[in-house]
Parts: structure tokens; C-alpha cells; sequence
């Protein structure tokens, strides 16, 4: 999909050549890459995001790694496989994208993969 906001510089990442003829007109700019294999000098942008996408990763680890070598001050994504009623809570999971419940189950819990990368966890609270 195409999250990305308006009012921003963005540089979108999609491996999907028929993904990537599917973004709309006006879009953010978009390259032909992996999060696994970002090709972009380390600290190239003031930040990274990762939404809905880290169950298409064959290395979540590998990913997240990326997204912090290029990201100068943050890193925001969205994963967490340790709790399935978040699912049904979320607006976004519960009335766009239900199916998504299923391709977390079985992924490394996110303070699992915090540890691995030495990041910080803030969580935000979902009324």
C-alpha cells in the first residue's frame, strides 16, 4: 500500500514491480529494493518507517538493521506478535486489513527484537 504522507519528502521502498506501477499518480518517489538491503548511504534520512510490511521480510532482523543504518533519528514500525487481541482492537487491522492477524503469528516478539538491535520500545496506547 501507499502510507505514505503528503506532506512530507518521502522515499518510498517496494520490491514489487507490479506493486510499484500500482501507486498512484502523485505518489512519493519509489525504488526497487528490499528493507533488507536498503540501497542508501547510512544516514541518509531523518527517518525510518516501517508499516504493515515487516511480515513480508524474509530476515526481520536484517530489516530493522537497515532501517536504523539509514535513519538519522528514528525508527517507527508497527509489530507486535505477542498479544492477538491488539488485532481486533487496532481500527486499521480490525476494519482494512483483518488478514494481516495472521501473518504475525510465529515472528519474534518486539522486545525480542528491540534487544537485538539495542533500540528503545515506546509503546503507543490504541483506545
Amino acid at each position: 500500500g501507499s502510507y505514505e504522507p503528503p506532506d512530507r519528502e518521502v522515499t518510498a521502498v517496494e520490491p514489487s514491480a507490479v506493486m510499484r506501477a500500482l501507486r498512484p499518480a502523485g505518489a512519493a518517489r519509489c525504488v526497487a529494493a528490499t528493507a533488507e538491503q536498503l540501497p542508501f548511504p547510512d544516514n541518509s534520512f531523518d527517518a525510518a518507517m516501517a508499516f504493515s510490511t515487516v511480515h513480508h521480510w524474509r530476515d526481520p532482523l536484517a530489516g530493522l538493521r537497515e532501517l536504523r543504518r539509514v535513519a538519522r533519528r528514528v525508527v517507527v514500525f508497527t509489530h507486535d506478535a505477542t498479544d492477538a487481541a491488539w488485532r481486533h482492537r487496532f481500527w486499521l487491522s480490525r476494519d482494512y486489513l483483518p488478514e494481516v492477524a495472521g501473518l504475525v503469528t510465529g515472528r519474534p516478539p518486539v522486545d525480542a527484537l528491540a534487544r537485538a538491535l539495542g533500540a528503545r520500545i515506546e509503546p503507543v496506547l490504541i483506545p
